[in-house]
């Protein structure tokens, strides 16, 4: 039997972590992101409902 996708709302954003050994590591942030990141890793699919916005490539 096919396990059921799992969603997820709220904020999901971009980690940019710099580090001295190489380039910036890109991970999925937010309380959200984390959640659904973390069920990815048994296995589990699932996805955010997410609505993008019209951000500047590099707001920083």
């Amino acid at each position: 039997m096919e396990e059921p996708a799992r969603g997820g709302s709220g904020p999901v954003t971009l980690d940019v972590a710099c580090g001295e050994s190489g380039g910036p590591g890109f991970f999925a942030g937010g309380s959200c992101g984390n959640v659904l990141t973390i069920l990815s890793y048994p296995g589990w699919d699932s996805y955010p409902a997410a609505r993008l916005g019209d951000d500047p490539e590099w707001a920083g």
